[in-house]
């Protein structure tokens, strides 16, 4: 278990760490168009800051793949056997130094996230559950104003001190007890200003600033962001409440700070309800900004547009994130330009592996279970004269490889080809027993190890290295020694497209003498 969240933080750290940098990017511009635009009115800068939370809910969708050194694409397919893999399990004892059962720091940190993101949404889950029983007492009220919607009630209750509305389609408006005190033009306000929240369906926005606070619950601006968004739906209700009465924004401002006299020392109001007072501050500002209301920047319906799908397309360009791996051909090409260039009499058998561990071989898809029945099918006679085309979607991990490569051995179907590897369709043997004796007996100076950890990183003989660097370094190790193996180890939970981009490099360097080792932690 250690060993699978030590390898999914270290995928983690990197997807979710150009999230955050690019998210942070985003909310940078939109707090500089506020900045510049601080004479909008509030419901487009409501619109401006309900962007930003849709950006921090869209993950990175873009992959931005990482450009592979060296002749990679330039390799062909040789005749066979044109170089030898041999893929070793290696016992516990010969687990490399760097690999670890300790839960690491990208794992402690994946677990913290986890943690408090759980336990801010199981708080906000709480704290509604709460509210909903506190309102659940509430009577309804006689209200005979003619613009009421049909279906809308108002529901008094003393548990709470500010008039709200609770849930995402909500059809009641919940006041307190104060109501009673309230003169009609205040109560006319007071539901005008409600009924505002229930036809701009706030009460979706809320539950999507709730789950961006969980998730972003150590970003600064996020709570910055959320603030504003909270302000400025207060302000375009505030907006249109005050337009439906005579006496305007002067008036509507009086009632606001009357009903905050009573209310504003009552209970606390959760996230998840749009309460019509919350704090004295932001009654300052909304109070401020009704005065100046009329000095607003009047703006077209068209140029509102223009600006949110502006900021909704600039969402597209923030949102990549790195691929380890090349861009690699289709598996229909790749098919062909193996198939084209087998020798005489050989036969090319295509198995492709996804991520739920079955197994697709020649179109028709198994369990893994049935995988050798179904190679005897395909082969029949061939038998060492076939070549296996192998190729693995998205979130296959490197132990489904070499369970299958077992399976292969025992067949005595030795030629493979990795379609994925982004190099070119270099045709490899795997061993036998006596190969794999062999490599554990040789000296080590004719054995360059290059392998990963489950945190992503990627060492030559305990070295770190970068992607980047491989294919020169393992070129002029070859160039010293011409008997050299390079053997390229992962852990059972690393992804088989990180196997794929190291194979890739360690190809393009010109080694044809490759090892391929499963280690197991301990």
């Amino acid at each position: 278990m250690i060993d699978a969240i030590n390898a999914w933080a270290g995928g983690w750290t990197q997807y979710f760490g150009f999230a955050v940098i690019q998210n942070t990017l985003f909310l940078a511009v939109i707090f500089l168009l506020l900045r510049f635009k601080r004479d909008l009115p509030a419901n487009v800068k409501h619109l401006i800051c309900l962007v930003g939370l849709i950006k921090l809910v869209t993950p990175p969708f873009i992959p931005a793949a990482l450009q592979i050194t060296g002749n990679a694409s330039q390799a062909r397919l040789v005749e066979m056997p044109a170089g030898q893999v041999v893929m070793p399990l290696l016992s516990g004892g010969e687990t490399p130094a760097a690999a670890t059962a300790h839960l690491g720091i990208p794992g402690i940190v994946l677990l913290a996230w986890i943690g408090f993101g759980v336990t801010y949404l199981l708080l906000s889950l709480i704290s509604t559950l709460r509210l909903k029983r506190a309102v659940s007492t509430a009577v309804r009220v006689a209200y005979t104003e003619s613009d009421l919607p049909a279906g809308i009630e108002i529901l008094k209750s003393s548990k709470i001190a500010v008039p709200l509305t609770l849930g995402l389609f909500s059809n009641r408006v919940y006041v307190p007890a104060a109501w009673d005190d309230w003169t009609d033009d205040c109560r006319k306000m007071i539901v005008a200003h409600e009924m505002a929240h229930m036809r701009r369906r706030d009460g979706v926005v809320q539950v999507l600033q709730v789950l961006v606070r969980a998730v972003y619950f150590f970003h600064p601006l996020v709570w910055l962001i959320d603030r504003r968004v909270n302000q400025y739906r207060e302000m375009a209700c505030d907006d249109a409440a005050s337009r439906t009465r005579e006496g305007g924004p002067e008036t509507y401002s009086k009632y606001l700070l009357r009903i905050a006299e009573t209310t504003l020392a009552g209970s606390a109001v959760c996230g998840s309800a749009s309460a019509l007072l919350r704090q004295r501050n932001h009654l300052l500002n909304r109070v401020k900004y009704q005065m100046r209301e009329g000095t607003m920047q009047v703006i077209s319906a068209r140029r509102k547009a223009l600006v949110i799908v502006g900021l909704l397309l600039l969402v597209v360009p923030m949102s990549w994130y790195c691929s380890n791996a090349e861009q690699r051909p289709e598996a229909a090409a790749v098919s062909e330009a193996v198939s084209r260039t087998l020798p005489d009499g050989m036969k090319l058998v295509k198995v492709t592996v996804n991520g739920e561990s079955r197994v697709t071989v020649d179109g028709r898809q198994i369990a893994l279970s049935r995988l050798e029945e179904r190679l005897r099918e395909r082969v029949g006679d061939a038998g060492d004269e076939s070549v296996i085309l192998l190729g693995c979607d998205d979130g296959v991990k490197m132990g489904i490889v070499h369970a299958i490569r077992e399976q292969l051995v025992d067949m005595n179907l030795r030629k493979v080809i990795f379609s994925q590897d982004g190099g070119g369709e270099l045709t490899l043997m795997l061993p036998g027993k006596g190969d794999e004796e062999r490599l554990q007996q040789m000296p080590r100076e004719n054995v360059a190890v290059l392998r990963t950890d489950p945190f992503g990183k990627t060492f030559l003989d305990n070295e770190t290295i970068e992607f980047s660097e491989i294919t020169e370094a393992v070129r002029a190790r070859l160039a010293e020694n011409d008997k050299l193996i390079i053997s390229i180890q992962t852990v059972g939970v690393s992804p088989y497209d990180d196997f794929a981009t190291l194979l890739a490099l360690v190809k393009a360097a010109g080694a044809t003498r490759i090892s391929i080792g499963l280690v197991e932690i301990q």
